[in-house]
């Protein structure tokens, strides 16, 4: 079709360095850049509406298409269609550890064929379909988690996992679920196959002696009762995969001028990608400084009724999307940001939404909670009297700010 990559069009050019695309391009169709050695980014057309099967097999650049396209998009340098739903593409040099978003339903055939640098993977519970040659070659992984306890029928594709050292990667699946998937057909090729959920109950300080070193490389869901503290927070720092964690039953012990009882450490989840969801214990008061800074893969986090103080930069280029207890005293949420009380000072925003915000007209104050935003339009109120120091710091996507104040 006119303004179409045509079916191979492209196919096996190894000696091929760069591509550009003409604007008007509209669709890519199957197979037409597979096995294409390009160097360097692969920048697509805003306008592309289609992009066939195997489009990108064997590609190793990081595929980039405009934030404005309403088909598709790119997310930590993995190529999805526009709602995260299907997986298309990840580029070859991806390494260590990634969690795919909990909206893919399915991974296209190829989208990983080659990643050669990708340790681990993994699947969230909503995905039911995987392609062929889907993971083909991905010789370093190490860790395939499957977070549904029914395992996934591969039955119609082919050579998902050739390449793959089944003997040595770990399949971690959910509590219970061993049995099925060892006698489910290509997942029982795992000659080892552990469960990803651990329950423990702990005494302050001991979690080190709860979780053995191996488990530290596959459990992906984590629940602790008893009393913990400031050293089971920084243990914690060396679950490779975790990406739940419940602590819902716990109570925090003191330790000497380290940490106080019923507080978050000061940077105790500082900077991990990895975490999905947390659950804060019933009994905390305080959320120190940078406890849940930098965290891009969190999607929610709830503030308890319990909670007195929260630091200002205690979610500082954090994605998560806050609620709050109804019956909290002192902070508010409404449409996954946080406000004090009387919603006079808006705390935090979640650092991965786009697209333009509204300040509400009782804000007078903005604290750091546009740290890292990925906002490109915001709209001050007339209200507004007071910005702190890093509320906007490393907003790079922001294009336009509106002030409705005239003083």
């Amino acid at each position: 079709p006119e303004n179409t990559n045509p079916e191979r069009g492209m196919e096996n050019l190894s000696k091929q360095t760069t591509i550009s695309f003409p604007s008007n391009l509209t669709g890519i169709d199957n197979n037409a850049l597979s096995n294409c050695n390009i160097l360097g980014d692969l920048n697509l057309p805003e306008g592309i509406t289609h992009i066939g099967e195997n489009a990108f097999k064997n590609v190793p650049s990081t595929i980039y298409i405009p934030e404005s396209n309403k088909y598709y998009t790119n997310y930590s340098n993995i190529l999805y269609n526009k709602d995260k739903s299907t997986v298309i593409h990840c580029p070859h040099y991806y390494s260590n550890i990634l969690i795919l978003p909990s909206t893919v339903k399915t991974i296209e055939p190829s989208a990983f064929y080659n990643c050669v640098s990708l340790y681990g993977i993994k699947i969230p519970v909503s995905t039911a379909t995987i392609g062929d040659e889907a993971f083909y070659n991905c010789g370093n992984l190490n860790i395939v988690m499957v977070m549904n306890p029914t395992p996934i029928n591969l039955m119609e594709s082919s050579q998902i996992f050739t390449g793959v050292q089944t003997s040595s990667c770990k399949l971690a699946v959910p509590m219970g679920s061993i049995t099925s998937y060892s006698s489910a057909d290509v997942w029982k090729d795992f000659t080892s196959i552990v469960e990803n959920e651990k329950t423990v109950n702990c005494t302050p300080g001991e979690l080190e002696n709860l979780i053995s070193p191996d488990e530290l490389t596959y459990i992906t869901k984590l629940n602790i009762t008893g009393s913990m503290d400031v050293r089971d927070f920084i243990f914690l720092q060396n679950m490779l995969v975790l990406s739940e964690l419940d602590l819902s039953s716990v109570t925090i012990a003191g330790l000497g001028e380290q940490s106080m009882s019923d507080e978050i450490p000061s940077g105790c989840f500082d900077g991990n990608s990895l975490l999905q969801k947390v659950i804060l214990p019933e009994t905390v008061t305080t959320i120190n400084g940078y406890s849940f800074s930098n965290c891009m893969g969190i999607e929610s986090i709830n503030i308890p009724a319990s909670i007195t103080d929260i630091n200002e930069n205690a979610f500082i280029g954090c994605s998560a999307e806050i609620t709050v207890d109804h019956n909290n005293s002192y902070y508010y949420g409404e449409d996954g940001i946080l406000y004090n009380k009387n919603k006079s000072a808006i705390l935090h925003f979640p650092s991965l939404r786009k697209g333009k915000f509204s300040i509400p007209s009782t804000v007078i104050s903005i604290r750091n909670a546009f740290y890292g935003s990925s906002l490109s339009d915001i709209v001050f109120p007339e209200s507004l009297i007071n910005l702190s120091d890093n509320a906007f710091t490393s907003s790079g996507n922001l294009k336009s700010i509106t002030i409705n104040n005239p003083t």
